[in-house]
C-alpha cells in the first residue's frame, strides 16, 4: 500500500507540533510495509538541510520540499503522487499542499479515499483568524465533506468536526510519537512554556497570573517562554513585553527563543512544569514530549489534557487569570514525594497511551479497510 502525505510543514522543521507527529506517523508506517510519499514545502527549514523541488528518498517512502507549491515542477510531482497512491492523508485543511492535493484528487482521481486530520482548523477560536482566506477552502470541504474520513484528536475536536460537517465520518485517535531518550537532569524552579507565540496561546493570561500569585513574586520561579512569533503577530508579542514591564515581572519572565533537538529535550527536563493555557488545543504534542521527559504540566479546559488529573501528573483548569495564579501557588509550594509521584505517572502516562511503537496498528487497520472498501 502506498499513501500520500500533504502537509504545509514537515521534519526538520521544528514549529508547531504537526511537523514532528507526522514525521512519527510515516516512519512508523515504514516499519509495517506500507511506503509514504510526502509533499511538503520549505516552512521552518533551512536551505542547508535539505535538497528542494527533488524527489528524497527515505526509508519510508519519499519526500518532495516544493520551494514553490504553484510551480509546474511541484505540480508534476504532486499529481504523479497522488496517481500512484493508493490513499491521501490530508494533515490540515487550510494549507497549500493538503488544499491543492484535495482539488486534483476530486477533479482526477475522484475514487481515491482521503484522512484528513484537522489539527484543531475547525476550532471557533481557530477560524476566527484569518476567517475570510479560510472561506473557499471550506467551501471545498463543505462538497466533498461525504466522501472524507476526518481524523480527531480529542472528544472536542470530534464535537467541532461533527458541528462543522453533519454526519461526518470521524476517527478519533490521539496523536502518536516515538518517545526521545530520557535526559536526566535536575529540576529547576522554572516554569516551562514550548511552542509558538500566538494569542491564542492565552500567554497574556498567564503572566498575569503570574503577578496575582502569593507565592511567585518572592520566589525562586521564573517563567521561561520558549517559542517564536511570525512577522504577522508582531503586536501580540510586543503586547506581551509591555505587559510583563507594566506588571514588574521583567526579571521572572524571559524569552528563550525557538529551541530544538537536545536543547529542546534538556529544557523540558530541567522545568518544575510545563504550562499551556491556550484558549483552545486540538491536542498539543508539546504535552507529550514534557511528559516523557517526567515533567508534569498544567494545562488549560481549552485542551484535551484532563487525563492528567486521572493519572495524576498535571492540573487541567480553567485559563482565568484569578484560577492559575491559584494554581501556580500550588505547583510552588507542592511537597516533593507528590511531585516525584507526579513525574512518575508523567512517564506511565506516555507509556500507556502515546507510543507510537505499540498503538500504530489503530492507523495500519484503518488504511486497510479504506483500501479494501474502494475494491
Amino acid at each position: 500500500m502506498k499513501i500520500i502525505f500533504p502537509i504545509g510543514a514537515f521534519f526538520p522543521c521544528q514549529i508547531g507540533g504537526q511537523a514532528s507527529a507526522v514525521y512519527w506517523h510515516v516512519s512508523a508506517l515504514g516499519q509495517k510495509d506500507i511506503a509514504c510519499d510526502v509533499f511538503t514545502t520549505m516552512y521552518g527549514i533551512d536551505k542547508s538541510e535539505v535538497v528542494s523541488d527533488q524527489i528524497i528518498p527515505t526509508d519510508y517512502g519519499s519526500v518532495y520540499y516544493s520551494n514553490n507549491t504553484f510551480s509546474l515542477k511541484s505540480l508534476r510531482s504532486v499529481y504523479e503522487q497522488i496517481k500512484k497512491a493508493d490513499l491521501i492523508h490530508l494533515s490540515g485543511m487550510f494549507n497549500i499542499p493538503s488544499t491543492i492535493s484535495l482539488l486534483m484528487r476530486s477533479l482526477l482521481f475522484p475514487r481515491k479515499p482521503v484522512v484528513c486530520s484537522v489539527h484543531g482548523e475547525l476550532s471557533p477560536d481557530a477560524l476566527r483568524f484569518s476567517r475570510l482566506k479560510k472561506q473557499p477552502t471550506l467551501l471545498l470541504y463543505r462538497l466533498l465533506y461525504k466522501r472524507i474520513l476526518f481524523h480527531a484528536t480529542s472528544d472536542k475536536e470530534r464535537e467541532d468536526i461533527t458541528a462543522f460537517f453533519k454526519g461526518s465520518k470521524v476517527l478519533q485517535v490521539p496523536n502518536l510519537m516515538h518517545p526521545a531518550d530520557f535526559v536526566d537532569k535536575p529540576k529547576k524552579k522554572q516554569f516551562l512554556f514550548m511552542g509558538r507565540i500566538h494569542e491564542i496561546k492565552a500567554l497574556h493570561k498567564f503572566i498575569k497570573a503570574l503577578a496575582l500569585s502569593k507565592l511567585f513574586k518572592n520566589s525562586d520561579f521564573v517563567f521561561d517562554i520558549a517559542g517564536s512569533h511570525e512577522e504577522r503577530h508582531e503586536d501580540y508579542f510586543q503586547e506581551l513585553k509591555k505587559l510583563i514591564t507594566d506588571l514588574n515581572l521583567d526579571h521572572k519572565v524571559k524569552f528563550s527563543g525557538h529551541i530544538t533537538g537536545d536543547e529542546k529535550e534538556s529544557k523540558y527536563a530541567e522545568s518544575w512544569f510545563l504550562v499551556l493555557p491556550s484558549e483552545s488545543e486540538n491536542f498539543g504534542n508539546v504535552v507529550v514530549e514534557a511528559l516523557n521527559q517526567r515533567t508534569p504540566v498544567l494545562a488549560s479546559l481549552g485542551t484535551p489534557w484532563s487525563i492528567l488529573e486521572s493519572y495524576r501528573c498535571g492540573f487541567h483548569t480553567s485559563n482565568v487569570p484569578e484560577n492559575l495564579a491559584l494554581y501556580i501557588d500550588r505547583m510552588i509550594a507542592i511537597d516533593s514525594a507528590e511531585y516525584d509521584e507526579y513525574c512518575q505517572n508523567a512517564a506511565t502516562l506516555v507509556n500507556e497511551k502515546f507510543n507510537i511503537e505499540t498503538q500504530i496498528s489503530v492507523w495500519t487497520e484503518t488504511y486497510k479497510q479504506l483500501y479494501y472498501a474502494k475494491q
